[in-house]
């Protein structure tokens, strides 16, 4: 329960600087549905504007990466030891070669390597501590610069700031792995604020030409809106394997809301699993297909976005251990000593 109130404080956060950055004129956009007047921004329902080229990944692949979002929320140090029930549950010949940490920002994400698909997975944490909401609350955004876009890319400031707080750990470990096991696919995975440290690391990592002939995949669940058109665009014409999970009513991947900044939508590939369970391949004909997840707005809820993924539920991750949950939303960890 600490877990789930510590969550919905965020999101409600979020939303009320949602409505602050937006302005009262959209108000009515703070969850966004099929309905919506939004006269500032290209509407989420549009015909993408460039072909996508990425490419889905096997439902078998979209339902095992699930496993390292829930060991990721349940890791509160730094060892590399591997042998927890949900470690696991990812299979006997992966192991854990690094916990990235920031301690200023109180960002997090496992460096695994697997064997036997012959791939390097990074995973990152989403939001469970005050800087994580302090950086959901960064709604301006910002130019960037990726391989081959077109120059008017614009991101989440705050989505942005934290995936680089980690960007050079992950960049220098992933080519000291690749250095010995040349070949192997770059797999990022992220839920809620995870997901899109995992796809803007991912795209900065393949930007980089060390690293632009790798194989790379991403897997983002529960992904709030990331950026403008421009990047969404960006984002479909890649040649990567990429999916955009969305559980029922997740309210946050409907967040940022349609129009704020006149920026935010989604790229394609969406997976969405409605209410009763069907999973749903949505259209990649528009940006976000209005018979998908939008179609369930404004009656978004936070408990689809903690529980129901796959059949996981996070919030035991999560508060695995109370002493370490409880003092890390504020204070950075690791903490020695005290939850001894």
């Amino acid at each position: 329960m600490a877990a789930q109130l510590s969550l919905s404080c965020g999101v409600l956060f979020l939303s009320q600087i949602l409505v602050i950055s937006a302005g009262s004129n959209q108000l009515i956009n703070l969850f966004d549905y099929p309905v919506a007047v939004n006269l500032l921004a290209l509407k989420t329902d549009a015909p993408v504007r460039t072909p996508v080229v990425s490419t889905l990944p096997s439902l078998a692949e979209i339902e095992y990466y699930i496993n390292f979002v829930t060991v990721v929320y349940a890791k509160y140090d730094t060892s590399t030891s591997w042998d927890c029930p949900d470690c696991l549950l990812t299979g006997p010949n992966v192991t854990l070669v690094k916990v990235a940490w920031n301690p200023i920002a109180n960002t997090l994400a496992l460096i695994n390597l697997n064997m036997d698909t012959k791939e390097i997975i990074v995973t990152f944490r989403g939001s469970v501590n005050l800087a994580d909401y302090i950086q959901n609350g960064m709604l301006l955004p910002i130019p960037v610069s990726f391989a081959g876009d077109n120059g008017k890319v614009r991101v989440h400031g705050g989505f942005y700031v934290a995936a680089d707080s980690l960007f050079k750990q992950i960049q220098d470990t992933l080519g000291q792995l690749l250095a010995e096991h040349q070949g192997f696919r770059l797999t990022f995975v992220g839920h809620s604020l995870g997901a899109p440290l995992a796809v803007l690391t991912a795209l900065r990592i393949r930007s980089n030409p060390v690293f632009s002939q790798q194989r790379f995949a991403i897997f983002a669940y529960g992904s709030p809106r990331i950026g403008n058109v421009d990047f969404a665009d960006y984002v479909n014409s890649l040649n990567v394997t990429i999916v955009r999970a969305v559980n029922k009513a997740d309210l946050v991947a409907h967040v940022p809301a349609r129009g704020v900044q006149s920026v935010y939508i989604h790229h394609s590939n969406q997976v969405w699993v409605a209410k009763n369970g069907e999973i749903n391949i949505c259209s990649t004909n528009v940006y976000e297909d209005p018979s998908c997840s939008i179609s369930l707005g404004p009656n978004y809820n936070v408990l689809d976005h903690t529980t129901g993924y796959f059949g996981t539920n996070f919030i035991p991750s999560i508060t695995d251990n109370w002493c370490q949950f409880l003092l890390q939303i504020i204070i950075p960890i690791p903490i020695s000593g005290i939850c001894d």
